[in-house]
């Protein structure tokens, strides 16, 4: 499932609703300090689009704070040194930056068929694809972690609220998007669910087509440094253990040979991945907070008709996958734009 199929396709048909692809986002256009519109780019032309009541940003965690700041909301230092003029200085806007960090231990394996045996064989990838395109069984069938738990870790652990996430895969490989490993293998990987690392969003120039900075911080803190040691312990007691360690016959990586927490610090900083969980760059919060983007109803402090809906408005990381949590941010934005009654309610249900 996913949401275009669960929400768009079934009122694809109806007259109020027009879905324009392939098109990129400028920046806002505002009259005052009222958001009016948006200025789009599309097969080489440039276009205005004007709304009667108000614009909802949802361009996520990473572009929807580019795309205030080029419009002159935000830090109003940034935005002056790179000539944008300032609509609302809003410091907030691209800070806060939060992420699920996933250190990964790879194992080679004997005795079992793991998705890098089924990868690496040009007839038995033939055989799985078939195989599922007729009965829908087989590997392709499930994804590529096949078992996971939650857990608490490390010197301040909490046994009520845990602070790490284990992902059993059937394959290794060295980096994500790369090929697996010829050899059969899998990956005990764990993800920091709670990570007190921050990092920023900003913008380097005024042209809306450039990339911005993106400064994700990871393991910054020396509380995530020191978890994410620890993680690869657990990680490693789990694969000492029966049943599944007669299975694994060598530590592939970080290697058996890698002991010290400064070495093992080393490794998780040149192998460690994110699993792409960004939020919080336009956080939620009252006015006073001097780091608020948004209040309890979506709405940019400070402006009119323009609220931000995606996972950029979480004020602190949710302590596993985003998708869910943000499917349900954009139901309640719903709700808001829909039934301005329902706003005096909006804190206590956000």
């Amino acid at each position: 499932m996913s949401t275009g199929r669960a929400y768009l396709d079934p009122v694809r048909p109806r007259s109020n609703l027009r879905v324009l692809s392939g098109v990129r986002v400028l920046h806002l256009v505002a009259k005052g300090a009222r958001v009016t519109g948006v200025r789009v780019s599309a097969q080489g032309q440039t276009r205005t689009i004007t709304v009667r009541h108000e614009v909802a940003l949802c361009a996520g965690a990473i572009q929807s704070p580019q795309l205030l700041q080029l419009s002159g909301i935000g830090p109003a230092p940034l935005l002056e040194s790179l000539g944008i003029q300032v609509m609302h200085d809003l410091p907030g806007v691209g800070e806060n930056l939060q992420d699920h960090l996933q250190v990964r231990p790879s194992y080679r394996v004997q005795g079992a068929i793991t998705l890098n045996d089924i990868a690496n064989s040009t007839w038995r990838s033939a055989l799985e694809f078939f195989r599922y395109q007729l009965t829908r069984q087989g590997a392709l069938r499930n994804g590529v972690y096949r078992a996971g738990a939650f857990f608490s870790a490390g010197a301040h652990a909490d046994p009520h609220w845990p602070n790490a996430q284990i992902h059993f895969g059937l394959v290794s490989f060295d980096r994500p998007h790369q090929p697996p490993h010829p050899f059969p293998g899998v990956t005990l990987s764990a993800c920091l669910l709670r990570p007190q690392s921050r990092g920023r969003i900003q913008i380097t120039c005024a042209d809306p087509l450039a990339a911005p900075s993106i400064r994700a911080n990871y393991l910054s803190e020396a509380a995530d440094r020191s978890l994410a040691v620890d993680l690869v312990r657990r990680m490693r007691e789990i694969a000492a253990t029966d049943p599944l360690a007669r299975y694994l016959v060598q530590e592939h990586e970080p290697g058996r040979g890698v002991q010290s927490d400064a070495n093992l610090l080393d490794w998780i900083r040149r192998r460690a991945g994110s699993i792409f969980h960004p939020v919080g760059t336009c956080a939620m919060g009252p006015a006073t907070d001097a780091l608020a983007v948004v209040d309890a109803q979506l709405r940019v402090h400070g402006i009119e008709g323009l609220r931000v809906v995606d996972g950029s408005v979480m004020p602190h990381i949710v302590s596993g996958n985003t998708n869910a949590p943000i499917i349900m941010i954009t139901e309640r934005a719903a709700d808001l734009m829909l039934k301005p009654e329902l706003s005096g309610l909006a804190a206590s249900a956000l």
